[in-house]
């Protein structure tokens, strides 16, 4: 005998969930309805009308569409796929029904008190109903796009507190929808109940680095450039902060972002070359924010390189070029070969970047892998590093660039990156005299590392 399953909500997820089972379901296994609750107070709260949801899915042949409350009490499975802010109301207004069906919520609420589990803990109702926590981390457009001869298959993640219900949920997502489904241990169920309304941790504190580093450099650029007086007495115009001076912060901040992201794999290694597998708590904190930080980075990367672009001509630039009063004056030597690496280097990063897509790294091989974040990623630096030495060639040691003695801004980006390529050069001379010889980390521990891992 087949089950029922209701779909409450007439949204863009329920139309992709409804979409899911439309062409996967064997109609001998699951029948499908959807339905729209249009009690006053849940389309109040929801912000929600009553409409003819007949148009929305009159794609879906299997799919009955239902205006009726009656139909919930002949679910078996019953997914509600309305606003977080709905739910409180739908579960009130249809408690005694909600009892003997397996409820599904695919909410992602704002709060913690806004979903399914805190409403039935709310109303004293938590041990009288099954749930679980589910699709809620599969956006609506995927789903709706979805079609049969897609390659690949729709990933979703389900979490509740009873395996068994657990277990006919997953069979419901895998046999009629199509998902391959990740079952989510209930004592991680606040890691995935807001799973759409999280920054993630990583992405935060990635950017919270970011952003102290491009403050420090723009403080520093003020003070020198425009608050202290050169050997003539002379500070820099406010008029130029917008790009002048910012132009310089976002270089800094991108070199010295690059540097950060790979610090702490060499770190990881050396301690690995010492027969140190478990590693410190901010060393994996600092390996599990590298890809952000990456990418933060390239944000400032172009950003720089596009301002460069803008404000490069002799009146910001003159003492680039051989004779900045004549429009024919070509770059010095160092310059060009100052551009060169600078341009190589921004090609390389973004190649670092294109492969961090999910696309790209999943198809990627460890040998692979070790060639684009070792070799490219470290001559993306040497030659993010090379571009600055060679621009500051001629005022990185000049009294005029040096107000009060404050170092001049490329000095203080290369810093960083020299100190990164130093720990890294010694890194490399160590290992073949490491007294432990080359280090075969277990199988079976599960604190080794592999390459991926660890790798800058």
């Amino acid at each position: 005998m087949s089950k029922h399953v209701v779909i409450v909500g007439g949204g863009n997820l329920a139309s992709g969930l409804s979409n899911m089972f439309s062409i996967y379901n064997d109609e001998s296994k699951y029948t499908m309805s959807v339905y729209e609750p249009v009690v006053d107070n849940v389309s109040r709260i929801s912000g929600s009308s009553h409409h003819d949801m007949s148009n929305s899915f009159r794609g879906f042949k299997t799919i009955i569409v239902e205006s009726d409350a009656a139909t919930l009490t002949s679910a078996d499975i019953i997914i509600i796929a309305i606003p977080a802010s709905a739910i409180k109301a739908f579960v009130r207004s249809n408690l005694d029904i909600l009892k003997d069906s397996i409820i599904v919520d695919c909410s992602n609420p704002g709060r913690n008190d806004d979903d399914l589990r805190a409403v039935l803990e709310e109303l004293g109702a938590a041990a009288n109903v099954s749930w679980v926590k589910g699709f809620n981390d599969n956006g609506a457009i995927e789903l709706i796009n979805h079609k049969i001869t897609s390659k690949k298959s729709v990933t979703t993640q389900i979490c509740g507190p009873d395996d068994t219900v657990v277990a006919e949920v997953k069979r419901l997502a895998e046999v009629a929808m199509g998902f391959a489904v990740k079952i989510v241990p209930f004592s991680q169920y606040d890691a995935v109940a807001m799973n759409q309304n999280d920054l993630g941790k990583t992405w935060v504190h990635a950017a919270g680095i970011m952003m102290l580093v491009f403050s420090f450099a723009t403080l520093y650029s003020i003070v020198r450039d425009h608050m202290t007086e050169n050997v003539y007495g002379a500070t820099l115009d406010w008029q130029y902060l917008p790009l002048y001076t910012a132009n310089h912060s976002m270089a800094w901040t991108c070199i010295w972002g690059f540097a950060l992201s790979q610090l702490p794999g060499v770190i990881a290694r050396l301690y690995i070359m010492f027969g140190r597998y478990q590693l410190p708590n901010v060393l994996l904190w600092a390996l599990n924010i590298r890809k952000e930080v990456g990418l933060i980075s390239l944000f400032f990367l172009l950003c720089h390189a596009i301002m460069s672009v803008v404000i490069w001509i002799p009146g910001y630039f003159y003492w680039s070029y051989d004779d900045p009063t004549n429009p024919y004056s070509k770059f010095k030597w160092h310059i060009e070969a100052s551009l060169f690496f600078g341009i190589t280097g921004f090609g390389l990063y973004v190649v670092l970047g294109i492969c961090s897509l999910p696309s790209v790294s999943g198809m990627m091989n460890s040998r692979q892998w070790t060639f684009v974040y070792g070799v490219v990623a470290w001559m993306a630096l040497i030659f993010g590093l090379l571009h600055n030495l060679l621009l500051g060639k001629n005022i990185m040691y000049d009294d005029y660039y040096w107000p009060d003695k404050i170092p001049h801004q490329t000095n203080m980006s290369c810093s960083l990156p020299i100190l990164v390529l130093g720990i890294k050069i010694i890194q490399v001379m160590m290992y073949p005299f490491n007294c432990k010889g080359k280090p075969k980390t277990p199988a079976s521990t599960e604190d080794s590392l592999s390459v991926k891992e660890v790798d800058a």
